[in-house]
């Protein structure tokens, strides 16, 4: 995705408002938006390889979804272990 791929280039080239984008590219159940518009916002972001930014969803959510562990010293037999069960405790 190029820089400039972003909701207000897809909202920029179908004639509509930045929120209309988000709004109908997330399917929110409280936009009202015709057919006709829907389908010309996934055309144009189809067209310009819009890709959404996981980043971004974050900040505007205020979630990530990640656990952070600090832990001084896991280096011994103790550490594969550790992380296996983490991986498979917290799958994605």
């Amino acid at each position: 995705m190029s820089r400039d791929t972003g909701i207000k280039a897809v909202a920029h080239k179908a004639g509509v408002s930045a929120a209309a984008v988000s709004r109908v590219l997330t399917d929110d159940p409280t936009m009202r938006v015709s057919s006709s518009t829907r389908e010309r916002i996934f055309n144009v972001a189809r067209e310009l390889n819009y890709v959404s930014d996981a980043r971004a969803r974050q900040l505007g959510s205020r979630t990530s979804n990640t656990i952070g562990i600090l832990i001084h010293g896991l280096w011994g037999t103790f550490r594969p272990t550790f992380c296996t069960t983490l991986r498979r405790d917290f799958p994605r």
